[in-house]
């Protein structure tokens, strides 16, 4: 079995849906998904960590007070 999916607003949502319920089509399984920013947001941030887990980087060690570096390097922008 494949899976297809796709993005659309919401008035041609309504019509795709009612186009693929009516095709009669034996093995053809409609699976709904209301995609939000926080769905998609929430992924992206496990996406993230899964990915930043799987990697052995101190990234940033030299860094003693984060603070002070940032005030600096805003310093340089002026």
């Amino acid at each position: 079995m494949k899976s297809l999916r796709i993005e659309v607003d919401e008035k041609s949502y309504k019509h795709i849906l009612f186009l693929l319920r009516n095709l009669k089509i034996k093995g053809l399984r409609i699976i709904e998904d209301d995609t939000t920013k926080k769905r998609t947001d929430n992924y992206t941030k496990e996406s993230l960590k899964k990915l930043f887990n799987k990697k052995n980087v101190e990234l940033f060690k030299t860094i003693d007070n984060p603070l002070e570096w940032q005030r600096k390097q805003r310093d340089q922008w002026d």
